[in-house]
Parts: C-alpha cells; structure tokens; sequence
C-alpha cells in the first residue's frame, strides 16, 4: 500500500529543492546567463501570471512521486 503522506512529502521537497536551484541562492544567476535572458524577459516573466505554472509543476511532482512510490512497492 502506498504511504501517500510519505508522497506528499516527497514532492514538498523536490518542489523546494526545485525552487532553490533556479533561486539566486542556488544557480539562479548562472542559468539566466547561460539561457540569455534580457532584463526585460524578466521583467514580462514576473507580470505574467505564474500560479498555473506553479501549480501544474507541483502536480507533477506528485504525480512523480506517486508514480516512484507505486513501482518501489
């Protein structure tokens, strides 16, 4: 039987180890460099309404994780 707490949690930290990665604090910084991103791509990425992204990123994180959790049982 599959421990769904135990996938809840496993997709809040893979969602937050996510989320460090393209932070400043992580290699935010480097990636913008490498994709060649522009200040005003930023700046139209920030106004652009990002909930369905964040949403639909942590979805599949569960999906993910529920998934793993299935074929490890």
């Amino acid at each position: 039987m599959v421990n769904y707490l135990a996938v809840l949690v496993a997709a809040i930290v893979a969602y937050a180890i996510g989320a460090f990665w393209y932070s400043p604090a992580g290699f935010g910084n480097k990636w913008i460099k490498l994709m060649n991103f522009k200040k005003k791509d930023l700046k139209k990425a920030k106004e652009k309404n990002m909930t369905n992204a964040y949403i639909s990123t942590f979805v599949a994180q569960l999906v993910t994780a529920g998934v793993l959790a299935y074929f490890i049982e």
